[in-house]
């Protein structure tokens, strides 16, 4: 099964898609702390925010049907549970809310295009 996923697939969409749910937790986490005009990252209170929300939504549950897909609807699900939990984790762990918010949201959109691709083109 994880040799088909291998041969057949796109870890590299997957960890991807991974990044961008990290990030999307650690916005998340910065967008309910206080909000700050002055201090705040300015994509908080951006467009490209809330197009990063939209995008980076449905991130897990893309991981967890596209690994079901080649490791089948168990193995895959619980995969795609704990890649979720660990997002969260990380996402807070590695403040990607901090500084550099702007930065990781911008990267995170480009992994979110180039995963979702990855991803979707293996499929055919």
């Amino acid at each position: 099964m994880l040799r088909e996923l291998l041969e057949h697939g796109s870890p590299v969409g997957v960890a991807l898609c991974f990044y961008a749910a990290c990030v999307y937790f650690g916005f998340l986490q910065r967008s309910q702390q206080p909000s700050n005009f002055a201090l705040d990252p300015p994509v908080l209170h951006n467009t490209i925010g809330a197009v990063f929300t939209l995008a980076a939504l449905p991130a897990n549950l893309w991981i967890a049907v596209y690994l079901a897909n080649f490791l089948g609807f168990f193995w895959g699900m619980l995969t795609g549970m704990a890649l979720f939990a660990l997002s969260g984790i990380l996402g807070v762990t590695l403040r990607f809310g901090g500084k550099l918010l702007g930065l990781h949201v911008i990267m995170g959109l480009l992994a979110l295009g180039i995963g979702y691709y990855l991803t979707i083109a293996s499929f055919a």
